[in-house]
This record gives structure tokens, sequence and C-alpha cells, in this order.
């Protein structure tokens, strides 16, 4: 089973250990019975301090709740709702920050795993996380990251794995950025709406986790307009159309993330009329132009500091 949310917490209680546990390893332990001789009420002093911190109420000598108090401070900060055969969980409750009200809920099936999860992050009543399973593993995640009760980040799973995240940056409805991962949780393609007009216009694809290629359709016209390829976190090479006709006409080639080389193919003939060499720091060192379209640059051009 995939490893579960931090966020997602279960409590295990003392009390409801079986009761041949070895002597040294129990706690203080108090039980009560109702008139019919069937116990109601078990409580236990789980760090010896002379207080009672955890509680488990029975009905009909069956389990219905259990309460905790985790952080010893007086107060009950967990508590487990069972279902009718007293056996399994319903639902678990938690008070997080010590202001008395849950700020976690959690469901559970009757096979005792849970199928969905809310938290309230920012302490204001109100769930800002939703997080389901399904046969104990990660299904899907939801997430309101400026309080503003929409949620604006959707992350889903496949037997337990991450798959995807959706997210609206913008917060303005319409989802941004989309991710995708492999069966590892790399990350595989990050598509993003750059523009805000509801169409993705950068496409950035990974390789073991490492970017490698990024294109931009700024325009939406479906023609890239720049293609940037990168090795090691590094930018490599840099193509683009700066006329729009579909076709890579400058190709720009960089050293140790710098651009050292620069070709121009302006009239889309195949062969380049520019040659620009750049020094390291960037600027403009020499310019080779092929002024006839014989593919031999005749004209030179010398800079210096660019």
């Amino acid at each position: 089973m995939t490893a579960r949310p931090r966020s997602l917490a279960f409590v295990a209680f003392l009390l409801l250990l079986p009761g041949d546990a070895p002597a040294q390893n129990r706690s203080p332990v108090v039980l009560e019975y109702d008139d019919a001789e069937q116990l109601k009420l078990k409580k236990v002093d789980s760090n010896g301090d002379g207080r009672y911190d955890e509680f488990v109420h029975y009905e009909g000598g069956k389990t219905r709740r259990a309460e905790r108090d985790t952080d010893h401070d007086g107060k009950i900060d967990v508590t487990i709702f069972f279902r009718p055969d007293g056996k399994s969980r319903s639902r678990q409750e938690s008070d997080g920050n010590g202001d008395g009200r849950p700020d976690q809920w959690i469901e559970f099936d009757a096979s005792d795993e849970p199928t969905r999860q809310k938290d309230d992050r920012n302490f204001d009543g109100r769930p800002d996380a939703t997080i389901t399973y399904q046969d104990g593993e990660l299904a899907s995640e939801e997430h309101d990251s400026n309080y503003d009760g929409k949620p604006d980040r959707f992350v889903r799973y496949e037997d337990g794995k991450l798959s995807s995240i959706d997210e609206d940056q913008t917060h303005d409805g319409r989802i941004d950025v989309h991710a995708v991962y492999d069966a590892d949780g790399k990350k595989i393609r990050e598509k993003q709406d750059t523009t805000g007009d509801g169409a993705f216009d950068v496409t950035i694809n990974y390789e073991n986790g490492e970017k490698v290629r990024l294109s931009e359709d700024a325009d939406g016209n479906g023609k890239l307009e720049r293609v940037t390829y990168y090795r090691d976190g590094q930018v490599t090479k840099r193509e683009a159309d700066t006329t729009g006709d579909g076709n890579f006409d400058t190709v720009a080639l960089f050293e140790e993330g710098s651009e050292r080389f620069q070709y121009r193919d302006e009239d889309g003939d195949g062969k380049n009329e520019f040659v620009i060499t750049f020094d390291r720091n960037g600027d403009r060192e020499l310019e080779e132009i092929d002024t006839n379209a014989d593919g031999r640059h005749g004209v030179v051009g010398r800079f210096q500091n660019g």
C-alpha cells in the first residue's frame, strides 16, 4: 500500500490494546460499569502524570466512542467514532491547534480503511483540503490554497501513485498548469497557460524528472514560436520562428548556459544568411553574412564589447 499523506493522522489508543499485554507496559486503567454490569467507560493515564488522557465509551458492551488528549494539556484533541458493531471506525475528528474545534475529519469504510479526509488548515472552521482513498490507497486531493472557499489544486492518483496535478495559480477559476507524472512519481510533461486566456501556450517536457525541452505557442495558433532545449538544468539550444510561417529560421547554441552562436535563415531557403558568434559574457563578437545567398559568408563584422 502506498504511504498516506503526512496530514493523515491515525491515533492508536493504548486502551484498545489487548488485555494480556505485559504488566510492565500497561498504563493505569479504570473501568466503569452500568447497572446491567456491562462495561460503560474505560479510562487510562497513558503517561503516568496522574491525569486520565484516554477514554473509551461503551453502549451495550460495544465500543461507541474513543477520546484522547494526545498532548496531555487536559483537552481532548482526537475523537474516534465506531460503527454499530463496535469494532471498526466510522470517522475520526482531530483538533490540531488546541482551540477546541476539530480541524481534521477522516471517514472509514467497513474494512476500517480511510475513504475521505478533510483538513481545515487555517483553522477557520471550514475544510480547505479534501483527500479521497480507494481500497486504502490515495485516489485524489483537492486543495484551496488561498482559502477563498474554492479548490485550486487538484491531484490525481492511479493505483495509489501520483498521476497528474492541475492548478489554478491565478485563482480565476481556470486551470493554468497541468502536469503529468510517470509511475515513479517523476514529472513527464507540464502545460502552462501563461496568458490567462484558458489555452495552454507553454509545454515543458521532462526526462527522469529533469527539464529537457520547453515549447512556446504564445499566440495559440498551433505553431511553435520558440523551442528551448536543456541539459543538466542549463539551456543548450533554442530554435525560433521569427516570421510566423511555422518554420524555425533562427537557431541559437549555448555553452554553460550562455548563448555562443546564432544562425539565421531569414528567407527560408535552408541556408543561413547570418552567423553570429558571442563571447562568454554574451556580447556579440563576430557576425558573418551571406549577402548573395550562395551559401558563403562574404561579409564579416567584428565587435568589441558587443
